[in-house]
C-alpha cells in the first residue's frame, strides 16, 4: 500500500475542512456559481527523496470548471507557478511544453522534512499557499445552497522522535506502559516495544512510572511485574473517581474583547473546567474504551502533536458523545462501531500527521494508491493510518464571510480549530448558537474551540449531525447530515437516487468536501487522495474495532467511495 510524502500537510491534503466551494447559490449564473467551464491552474504540494534528501517539487495542475477564485489566482500557468513551482514542478504542464523559461529559481532541498508554505484564507485574487480550499462565501442566507468550507491542510510535520532532546534508554521490560481509566481501578498496560514511541518510552518504561499517581484500587497491582505489592494506598471508596482531562494553554491571537460570562447553558466557556467526566459505561464507553483509543491514536503525544496531546482526550470525546445520544446508538453494535470508524476516520483526515501523495491512483484491479510513498508507511500496526489526530489548530487566516445571519467579529479569526477543523464565521455561529445557546458566545470566542476539549470535540460532533451550517428557517436548501447519510437514516430523494448518493462513507465525504473530492470536484475520479485516505483511515479503525468496513450490501465503489457519485455542485440537495 503506498501512501504520502514526509510533510504530506503540505500536499493540501486536507482541503475538506468542513464541506466545499461550488454550491451554486440561488439567482447566481453560472460563472459567479463556478460552473462556467473554464480552464484554470491550480497548486499542488509535492516531494520525494532524492539521494537520501527531501526535495520539494511543488507543481501546478490544469482543471475545468474552476470556481472564480481559482480563475482569477491561476488562469496561466505562469501565474499559477509563479512563487510556488519548484524544481521539476517548474516544467511540470507547462503549456509551452520547451522547458526552457522556469518562472522561479530551483529551491535547495532540505535536509529533513520541509515546513508547510504560510497559509492564508483564499480571497478574491488570491489562492491561498496550502493545498485547493475555496473561496469564501456569503454565509448561509435566504434562499442559498449550504456553503462549508473545506478545512486546509495541518500546520506542520510531526517529527519522528521524542520531545525530549536526548533518547531514552529503552525499557529492560521491553515495553512502554499506558494509561487507561477504568474509574475507581484505573491502571497501566503494557504496549510491546516494537511498538511504543519514543516519546511513549520516554513517558513511562516502566510499571511504576506509569502507575504512579494514577492507579488506584485494583489497578496498584493489575499487570505489576513481580510480587503484585501496590505502590500507593487504595483509594478507599468504591465511588468511581472522575477521569481528568488536560486542558491545553489558549492561543495567543487577536481577538475581539470576549463574552463576560460562560454560555446561558453552562457548556461553553474558555476551558472544559480542567476535567471531563461520566458516568461508567455511560454511551459508547460501554464498549470503545481508553485503550482501543489508544491504539487507534498511538501518536496523540508525539512530537509535533503537542496540541492534540493536551486536547483530544478520551474522557472529553465521551463526555461530547454524551449530549448526541442518537451518534453510534443504533442498537447494533457492529454498525455502531462502523459509525464511530466513519466519525473518526473524517477527522484522522482532517487532522492527519501523515497524509496521502496527491492526486492519487487507480491501479490495475481497481484499488487505490498514494501516488507515492510516505515516511510514515511502513511503521508497524497500520502505517500512516497510527497518525490521525496530531494537528488541531490551523496556522492562520481570518475566514471570515461577510454579511448573513453571523457576522463576523472585527480583530477574531475563524480560522480551522478542533478535531473536524471547524471553520469560517457561520459555521462558529451557528454552532454556538445550536449548542452555547448564544450564537455571539463563539463569534467573540473563537478560541476556545481550541482552549476547552470538550467543546473541541463538540464542535466535531455537531458537524456530523447538521452537515455545517444552513438556514433552513430562511428557506436553504440544506445537504443532509453526515450522521444521517452514513446510518442509512437519510432519505433518498430523487436527486440522490439519479446522482448515485448511496448510504456509506462515500456520501458523508461529499457532505464534507464533495466540491473537491467527489463527482467532478476530484480529476482522478474514484482515487482522490484525500478521499482514500479517509478510506484508509476508517477501514484502519474497524479493524482495531474489530468490525468489517463493509455492512451488509455495501461495496468500495458505492459506499466508501465517492468518485461516482454527483457532488452538491452538479446536483443540489433535492427535496422528497
Amino acid at each position: 500500500m503506498k501512501f504520502s510524502i514526509a510533510a504530506c500537510f503540505l500536499i493540501g491534503q486536507v482541503a475538506g475542512r468542513v464541506g466545499d466551494s461550488t454550491i451554486p447559490h440561488a439567482g447566481d449564473d453560472e460563472t459567479t456559481r463556478g460552473l462556467a467551464p473554464v480552464n484554470c491552474y491550480v497548486k499542488q504540494w509535492y516531494g520525494r527523496t532524492v539521494n537520501g534528501a527531501w526535495t520539494i517539487q511543488n507543481f501546478c495542475e490544469p482543471k475545468e470548471n474552476c470556481v472564480q477564485w481559482e480563475i482569477d489566482a491561476g488562469d496561466t500557468w505562469e501565474k499559477c507557478c509563479d512563487g510556488h513551482c519548484v524544481n521539476d514542478g517548474l516544467f511540470f504542464n507547462d503549456p509551452d511544453g520547451d522547458g526552457s523559461s522556469p518562472v522561479a529559481s530551483p529551491v535547495a532541498a532540505p535536509t529533513d522534512i520541509p515546513t508547510k508554505p504560510p497559509t492564508s484564507a483564499p480571497t478574491k485574487g488570491q489562492v491561498s499557499t496550502d493545498a485547493p480550499t475555496r473561496q469564501p462565501t456569503t454565509a448561509p442566507t435566504t434562499g442559498q445552497v449550504s456553503t462549508d468550507a473545506p478545512t486546509r491542510q495541518p500546520t506542520s510535520a510531526p517529527t519522528q522522535g521524542q520531545v525530549s532532546p536526548t533518547s531514552p534508554p529503552p525499557p529492560s521490560s521491553g515495553a512502554c506502559w499506558k494509561k487507561t481509566w477504568q474509574w475507581s481501578n484505573d491502571y497501566c498496560y503494557p504496549k510491546p516495544l516494537a511498538e511504543c514511541a519514543e516519546w511513549e518510552i520516554a513517558a513511562a518504561s516502566t510499571w511504576e512510572q506509569c502507575c504512579e499517581g494514577h492507579c488506584i484500587g485494583t489497578g496498584l497491582t493489575k499487570n505489576k511485574p513481580g510480587d503484585g505489592s501496590p505502590v500507593a494506598a487504595p483509594v478507599p471508596s468504591p465511588v468511581a473517581s472522575p477521569v481528568t482531562s488536560p486542558v491545553a494553554s489558549p492561543v495567543t491571537s487577536p481577538v475581539a474583547s470576549p463574552v463576560a460570562n460562560p454560555s446561558p447553558n453552562g457548556k461553553c466557556a474558555a476551558t472544559s473546567g480542567g476535567e471531563c467526566t461520566f458516568e461508567p459505561g455511560a454511551g459508547i464507553s460501554s464498549w470503545f474504551t481508553q485503550e482501543l483509543f489508544d491504539e487507534m491514536f498511538p501518536n496523540l503525544c508525539a512530537a509535533g502533536c503537542e496540541d492534540a496531546c493536551s486536547m483530544l482526550t478520551y474522557p472529553c470525546l465521551i463526555q461530547a458523545t454524551l449530549d448526541y445520544p442518537a451518534f453510534a446508538n443504533s442498537g447494533n453494535r457492529d454498525d455502531d462501531k462502523r459509525e464511530l470508524a466513519a466519525w473518526l476516520g473524517i477527522m484522522g483526515q482532517e487532522t492527519t500527521g501523515g497524509g496521502c501523495q496527491p492526486p492519487g491512483l487507480q491501479n490495475a484491479d481497481g484499488s487505490c494508491s498514494c501516488s507515492g510513498p510516505s515516511w510514515c508507511d511502513n511503521q508497524p500496526n497500520g502505517g500512516c493510518s497510527r497518525w490521525g489526530l496530531c494537528k488541531v489548530l490551523e496556522a492562520g487566516g481570518t475566514y471570515c464571510s461577510p454579511g448573513g445571519l453571523y457576522p463576523c467579529v472585527p480583530g477574531n479569526s475563524y480560522r480551522g480549530r478542533g478535531p473536524k477543523q471547524l471553520s469560517w464565521n457561520y459555521n462558529y455561529g451557528q454552532f454556538s448558537k445550536e449548542y452555547c445557546g448564544d450564537q455571539n458566545i463563539l463569534l467573540q470566542n473563537p478560541d476556545w474551540v481550541a482552549t476547552n476539549p470538550k467543546l473541541a470535540w463538540a464542535s466535531s460532533m455537531w458537524f456530523w449531525f447538521t452537515g455545517g451550517a444552513c438556514d433552513a428557517a430562511g428557506g436553504e436548501r440544506c445537504k443532509p447530515s453526515p450522521h444521517n447519510v452514513f446510518t442509512g437514516k437519510q432519505e433518498r430523494c430523487p436527486a440522490d437516487i439519479a446522482s448515485n448518493r448511496q448510504y456509506g462513507l462515500g456520501w458523508a465525504t461529499n457532505i464534507v468536501n464533495g466540491g473537491l473530492e467527489c463527482g467532478s470536484g476530484s480529476s482522478v475520479g474514484k482515487c482522490d487522495y484525500r478521499v482514500y485516505s479517509r478510506v484508509r483511515f476508517y477501514s484502519h479503525y474497524c479493524g482495531i474495532l474489530d468490525v468489517e468496513p463493509l455492512a451488509v450490501g455495501w461495496t468500495d465503489d458505492n459506499n466508501l467511495f465517492c468518485g461516482e457519485t454527483l457532488n452538491y455542485s452538479q446536483s443540489p440537495p433535492g427535496v422528497c
